[in-house]
């Protein structure tokens, strides 16, 4: 196989694994949902791709994904569209995703506190896990333990309860 030709057959590759993705997923009739960020590098250089929950394919620069449009997605987003450059350098490229992970996480404290990467090159993939934390638990500054009695207790009421009856139900789930 020539150089062109192996060019032609890598993107046909891509392009074919696109098209079974959405193929499968429209063979399931839409039970079946998932947002992907598909990310690779082949002859004509690097490319990421969004695929939605209903099967639609987006090319960008770049991309963030997340359930509906969550804060976590609003400040990665941010952070991407007023700091991407194309032709960064891999470190700046690194940095740049670092902050945008960071903004998301700030904007929403349940997702998490590690910055992981994945970084896709022609000569295969290093995960970097964690890149670096971004919630930082700090050492605290005084004590905290208050002697009994420093807070007044206005009223005390202790009730008991007694179990009236117990039900179990079985919960219905789709065959």
């Amino acid at each position: 196989m020539n150089y062109i030709e192996k060019l032609s057959f890598n993107k046909i590759q891509h392009n074919t694994k696109r098209l079974h993705f959405c193929l499968f997923k429209c063979r399931h009739k839409g039970q079946i949902s998932a947002m992907l960020l598909l990310g690779g590098v082949d002859c004509t250089g690097p490319h990421i791709f969004t695929v939605g929950p209903y099967g639609s394919v987006n090319k960008a620069p770049f991309a963030t994904m997340g359930c509906a449009f969550t804060s976590l997605v609003k400040g990665a987003l941010a952070v991407f569209e007023d700091c991407f450059r194309p032709n960064m350098t891999e470190e700046d490229a690194k940095l740049l995703v670092r902050d945008a992970i960071s903004a998301g996480i700030m904007n929403d404290l349940g997702s998490g506190s590690n910055v992981d990467l994945c970084v896709i090159r022609k000569n295969g993939t290093e995960y970097i896990r964690p890149f670096e934390s971004s919630n930082y638990k700090c050492e605290r500054q005084g004590k905290y333990k208050y002697p009994e009695g420093t807070t007044t207790i206005v009223k005390e009421q202790t009730i008991n309860l007694d179990l009236v009856e117990e039900t179990v139900q079985q919960m219905e789930v789709a065959q």
